[in-house]
């Protein structure tokens, strides 16, 4: 679902799944870790958290895409091996920010915000969009999507053919995600698990 930083009563968090790749590598049963991944994004802040902690693995982790869009990609891009369902989505690269045109609108007229003579930068984009100045927050989600991009092309082997197109944000079905380096294969969910497995086998070998 709606990726988030932290879970409630019926949705698990990154924290949580954090919580779980964790316990995983300290595990000693266990060889490889199979990411069943399906979500379109969310949180800017969640995928980062992801993508740290798959960063740290002392082990295999093949992620498996039902559905991989924006911060769930993020979150797995750097895993060892990325397998793609049959009908499966996979891209939205980038990031953007939602404006509730209501709510700035109450803020705006209803609110004064009253600082400290020191705090002249504080909440600085979001003062400016209050006067409908939306460079500040334009320049932060161009900096978060420039970082994103990075990680997907030291990650992914990109065509080059097809890398401007990629990095631009569209969606791609399984077989054009891997005809542009989005994924390594096609497979069904016993196809990545057997693979996860190999993929554990070769290295408790290799140890």
């Amino acid at each position: 679902g709606v990726m988030q930083d932290e879970g409630g009563l019926c949705t698990r968090g990154a924290d949580d799944v954090e919580a779980d790749f964790r316990r995983a590598y300290a595990d000693n049963g266990v060889d490889s870790i199979f990411f069943d991944v399906n979500s379109g994004g969310g949180m800017a802040s969640a995928g980062w958290r992801l993508n740290s902690v798959i960063k740290e693995r002392n082990k295999p982790v093949l992620s498996y895409y039902r559905y991989s869009g924006s911060a769930a990609l993020l979150a797995s891009v750097a895993s060892d091996e990325i397998m793609g369902a049959l009908g499966s989505e996979i891209g939205s690269i980038g990031a953007y920010i939602p404006i509730d045109k209501v709510l700035m609108a109450m803020l705006k007229e209803d609110i004064e915000f009253i600082y400290a003579q020191q705090s002249t930068q504080k909440n600085g984009p979001l003062m400016a969009a209050l006067r409908l100045d939306y460079e500040p927050l334009r320049k932060a989600v161009t900096k978060t999507a420039a970082a994103f991009i990075k990680e997907v092309e030291t990650f992914r082997p990109l065509n080059e053919t097809f890398k401007e197109e990629v990095l631009s944000g569209p969606m791609f079905s399984a077989s054009e995600a891997k005809k542009r380096g989005l994924i390594d294969s096609t497979g069904t969910f016993t196809d990545g698990m057997k693979r996860a497995r190999l993929l554990g086998k070769r290295h408790k070998q290799n140890r």
